[in-house]
């Protein structure tokens, strides 16, 4: 939902330099509005509304506040920019922004519903009467020389006093003195040395001392090698002064001379002194070994502040709020009231409430670094988890071994989510599931219930739910899942749009982009691409079932053009294979179909074993149905199958006679040659016993031609000798 805010009312006590204005100008302005929806309804739920101080161009950002707002039942929200809620910005206070450089701009942004902010306008911050009266306000006082008259260490030459009385500014015969009260103090309270110019530009300050900070400002491109602050030491010679403090643009040092003319006291000490002649206690100390900070574990001696501690303040009398507490009875480092930084043995959390539930010295051994990281997580026991990132894991309360970094990783991972490892900006938001790892900005974001997936990518696996046990690799991979299971989708999109299916290998980009069903292999680019509804198939190659649709499906071939044939087609349900072509060119319905010419190296055998048939007969009439049988000589009308004269049978007027060898399932018919030798041997068997019956007879006629001769020769002997004798 779009969030408006309509501005009803914006009153800014703008801020001013003079030294009468300070106490009188209020540090801050009034902000009103109304917040409605992007339907025009008022918004009464609770939201964050982020403030940004700039100047015209927007590429200087003055101050950054935050605040969580709950409008009344009207819709207005109404409070004071400038005192709280401080995130960032180049100034410290809201008393360092720079006024007088006009213009200044109010930039404001909502976070409504989340997770991110909207910007919602930039206006400019007009002066008001605030600013007009100091403006006009001068001091008349041009020179001042103050001699000094008393010889008394302790008797100030000059004084300012505030109207209470209290001493700010002293001068000394031995040294100058300037005293910051720590109490209720303007946004301008401190002491402050600065330099200014000729032109309008600010001043610009190069020392300030407030109760909360000590501040050296260097300015780096008009100094030269001397440039930064140092302390040392001189004497009457010649030579360089020794360094004991130099700070500079890139680093602050503290000389400490090691050699052997220094006692035990060599190096760099703080510590505290009394009019006693004992030593002093010390308190930090900085050596060439090492760097110590003493603690006086003396509970006789300290009160409820003992310790070391870096902290606030404010006017009240009450506790400051600590920012960093060292204690010598937990030897843990913590963040504060203000929740920061705590720091422990076993815990670490780093950043606004950062493991906020967590009591620092608990031995959770957890890791929280980031704004609200780990914020609601409230284990008592060791639960081993690492969370870097704003908001990273804040949802997590008990679970365990998980790992989540970067911008909301692992935000609303449910209570009792384990061992998950999310990487990247939104990557396993929404998990309670456990064993997953997501790596890729939201990889894996609307995850729920799913167990040991593997999503790595940018939005791989990023509507999954409730499928387990998939691996998703590459930007999309598995995108849509939803519910399914044991899937592998590896490459850019690859099984992109499946939601329910299982049991998927998609490899390649855009492999299986669009199937939504089971049991599907798809290796190569865009391999079966198209295949929206298919199961159970197996495409291998460049662009393999680019648009096949159907299912049980084999294709090999590593080149896609439209119309063009597979190398290697197969339908798995039918148990048929064709060699350079698919089922068009099988339209006989083989197990194995070779679109094209076949040879080979060694024979092809066909099983014939007697064990293996029954109804064995021999084939009758053979020699009958041969001679029945035409051979003839053709031309494939499809020039693409094989070119030239051809020789063989036609299958439908081989059918009137051996129909058992054709095949008529199919648009066209087909025949098998090889069943043709048993009938040829049969028909010249046949063929044979009847030559070798002509023979038989044959050889008998020539055995009666032969009994014939020899009494024709008989005959004709008889026939001379009758003649003769006549």
């Amino acid at each position: 939902m779009k969030t408006k805010l309509s501005l009803l009312c914006l009153v800014s006590f703008a801020l001013c330099s003079a030294p009468l204005a300070l106490s009188q100008v209020p540090q801050g302005f009034n902000y009103q509005a109304i917040a409605r929806d992007g339907d025009g309804n008022l918004i009464t739920d609770a939201f964050d509304i982020k403030f940004e101080i700039q100047n015209l161009a927007a590429d200087t950002v003055f101050w950054i506040e935050e605040h969580n707002v709950t409008p009344n039942e009207y819709g207005l929200i109404s409070f004071v920019v400038g005192q709280s809620g401080r995130i960032g910005g180049t100034a410290t206070n809201f008393s360092d922004i720079d006024w007088v450089s006009r213009p200044r701009y109010l930039k404001t942004s909502a976070k409504y519903p989340g997770p991110g902010y909207t910007e919602m306008g930039t206006t400019q911050i007009w002066a008001v009467p605030y600013s007009l009266v100091a403006k006009s306000v001068e001091t008349p006082l041009e020179k001042l020389d103050i001699k000094g008259t008393t010889t008394k260490y302790d008797e100030a030459i000059f004084e300012v006093r505030n109207n209470t009385g209290q001493t700010i500014f002293a001068v000394y015969d031995e040294g100058v003195r300037i005293y910051v009260d720590d109490g209720a103090k303007g946004v301008k309270g401190g002491f402050a040395i600065g330099g200014f110019g000729t032109d309008k530009d600010a001043s610009q300050p190069y020392f300030i001392v407030k109760p909360d900070t000590v501040r050296i400002y260097i300015d780096t491109p008009s100094k030269g090698t001397k440039g930064g602050f140092a302390i040392g030491g001189y004497g009457s010679d010649k030579t360089l002064p020794q360094h004991y403090l130099l700070v500079s643009a890139d680093s602050i040092r503290a000389y400490i001379d090691s050699t052997s003319a220094k006692g035990v006291k060599g190096g760099f000490a703080i510590g505290g002194f009394e009019n006693t002649k004992a030593q002093g206690q010390q308190y930090l100390k900085v050596t060439r070994d090492s760097v110590r900070v003493y603690l006086d574990a003396n509970p006789a001696t300290k009160a409820v502040k003992g310790g070391f501690a870096i902290g606030g303040f404010d006017v009240s009398k009450g506790l400051a709020p600590e920012v960093l507490y060292l204690k010598v009875d937990t030897g843990s480092i913590k963040g504060g009231k203000k929740e920061y930084m705590q720091l422990s043995s076993t815990n670490t959390f780093i950043g606004f409430k950062a493991g906020n539930l967590i009591p620092v010295k608990n031995p959770t051994y957890n890791t929280f670094i980031g704004y609200e990281s780990g914020a609601k997580n409230s284990s008592t026991i060791p639960t081993y988890n690492l969370f870097i990132g704003h908001a990273a894991g804040n949802g997590n309360t008990t679970g365990t071994n998980n790992v989540f970094l970067g911008y909301y990783s692992g935000y609303g991972v449910g209570p009792v989510a384990h061992n998950n490892v999310f990487i990247g900006k939104l990557s396993g938001t929404e998990t309670t599931g456990s064993d997953n790892i997501f790596i890729g900005s939201e990889s894996g974001r609307v995850n729920t219930s799913g167990n040991g997936n593997v999503f790595l990518g940018l939005s791989a696996g990023r509507f999954n739910i409730g499928g387990y046990q998939n691996l998703f690799l590459g930007s999309n991979a598995g995108q849509e899942n939803t519910s399914g299971y044991h899937n592998v989708s590896m490459g850019y999109s690859a099984g992109n749009l499946n939601q329910t299916g299982n049991f998927n290998i998609y490899i390649g980009a855009q492999a299986g982009t669009q199937n939504k069903k089971s049991r599907n292999v798809c290796i190569g680019f865009q391999s079966g691409f198209g295949n929206q509804t298919g199961h159970d198939n197996l495409f291998i190659g460049y662009k393999s079932g680019f648009s096949e649709t159907r299912s049980n499906k084999l294709i090999i071939d590593n080149y896609y053009n439209s119309g063009s044939l597979p190398l290697i087609w197969g339908d798995f349900r039918l148990s048929r294979v064709v060699i350079a072509g698919d089922s068009l060119n099988n339209l006989t319905g083989y197990n194995f179909f070779v679109n094209g010419s076949a040879a080979g190296k060694t024979v092809w055998t066909n099983t014939s074993d007697a064990r293996l048939k029954k109804n064995i007969v021999t084939i009758p009439d053979a020699l009958n149905k041969v001679m029945q049988l035409r051979g003839v000589n053709y031309e494939w009308i499809d020039s693409s199958v094989e070119t030239g004269t051809r020789m063989g049978l036609i299958a439908q007027e081989v059918e009137k006679v051996v129909p058992e060898v054709v095949n008529t399932n199919g648009d066209y018919y087909s025949m098998q040659y090889a069943p043709l030798n048993a009938l040829l041997i049969e028909a010249i068997k046949e063929q044979q016993n009847q030559i070798n019956k002509q023979n038989e007879r044959l050889d008998h006629l020539d055995a009666e031609t032969s009994g014939l001769k020899s009494q024709i020769e008989l005959l004709r002997s008889e026939l001379e000798q009758m003649r003769s004798q006549k």
